[in-house]
């Protein structure tokens, strides 16, 4: 079990990160049931987690589902809490610029890890990519109407789409990729999103968008269910109490 001083300590670190008076106790508790529920735990992973919803601008107020997602991940996944939570803090920082969700964060990510991809490479290679669809919209003209080509929508749409919702756009930029077979490595090089590394990350991405879609959609429904931490403690609880 926690002890006093481990969750005195928590809630110091939670303080410190800037967690609101009216939030601490809970954060606290959510922390103190992650360490019971996966391999995020004490200081270093409520500084991880608090730090990540900074960056989406969706605060800790969202720790609750966040946690219970990351671990409804962790137990369906070829990857533990504590690899998907870095995966997930450096494709935030990456693509922070285009407020992509921390559910969509959490999804992809978890997709990443599965396929084998670096956390320091794989988060770039996707801020890179949605960077170049923002690019060739801003750019206009010709740049504006080979994306669009690629897209197979009016360059119009894509500005129109890019802007709603820039994460399901580099979604389709992917299932696009995955649909071009060999050719794909070019188009990437067209949009100068050239280099081993960005090449290797998104074509193995746009090769299973069947994964990518499964993970989104299971982080999507763990969010919504809200209670894959919580089962996790108190199963964690009743074998210590036995």
């Amino acid at each position: 079990a926690i002890g006093k001083v481990e969750l005195l300590e928590l809630a110091q670190a939670a303080g410190q990160l800037g967690v609101e008076t009216k939030d601490l106790s809970k954060f606290t508790k959510i922390m103190a049931e992650m360490a019971k529920a996966s391999d995020v735990a004490g200081e270093e992973g409520a500084k991880a987690i608090a730090r990540l919803l900074t960056v989406t601008q969706e605060g800790v107020g969202v720790a609750d589902n966040f946690t219970n997602a990351l671990v409804g991940l962790g137990n369906s996944a070829k990857a533990s809490e504590g690899e998907i939570l870095e995966m997930s803090t450096r494709v935030a920082q990456a693509t922070a610029v285009f407020n992509v969700s921390s559910v969509d964060v959490l999804g992809i990510s978890t997709a990443l890890k599965e396929l084998g991809a670096r956390s320091e490479s794989a988060g770039s290679s996707v801020g890179r990519a949605m960077i170049a669809i923002n690019a060739s919209i801003q750019a206009g003209g010709k740049e504006a109407a080979e994306m669009a080509k690629v897209m197979g929508v009016s360059v119009d749409k894509l500005a129109r789409d890019f802007e709603d919702n820039a994460f399901d756009t580099f979604l389709t930029f992917l299932d696009r990729l995955g649909e071009q077979g060999t050719s794909a490595t070019e188009t990437l090089k067209k949009f100068k999103i050239a280099g081993a590394q960005n090449t290797a990350v998104l074509l193995t991405l746009a090769g299973n968008m069947d994964i990518v879609r499964g993970k989104l959609s299971k982080s999507s429904d763990e969010w919504e269910k809200n209670n894959a931490r919580v089962n996790e403690a108190a199963i964690a609880n009743e074998t210590a109490a036995s």
